[in-house]
């Protein structure tokens, strides 16, 4: 079971390289993080925001995957 996947910069394969964390305790002893929905919630939530987003949005890359040079 995947809870969230965090997506980071990957220069040495040029592109991105997704982490799955599956186990939130870590998060939860180290950080004192606990969610604040559940699973369910967070996919419906997840999902209509990423609808709601026009087709410009949708596909643009964040800021911090784009070159600046």
């Amino acid at each position: 079971m995947v809870l969230f996947v965090i997506q980071e910069k990957c220069p040495e394969k040029s592109g991105i390289k997704e982490i799955a964390i599956e186990d939130i305790t870590k998060a939860k002893e180290i950080l004192g993080w606990e969610p604040k929905v559940d699973r369910a919630e967070g996919l419906k939530k997840t999902y209509e925001y990423f609808k709601s987003l026009p087709k410009e949005e949708l596909y643009k890359l964040p800021k911090e995957f784009t070159s600046n040079k």
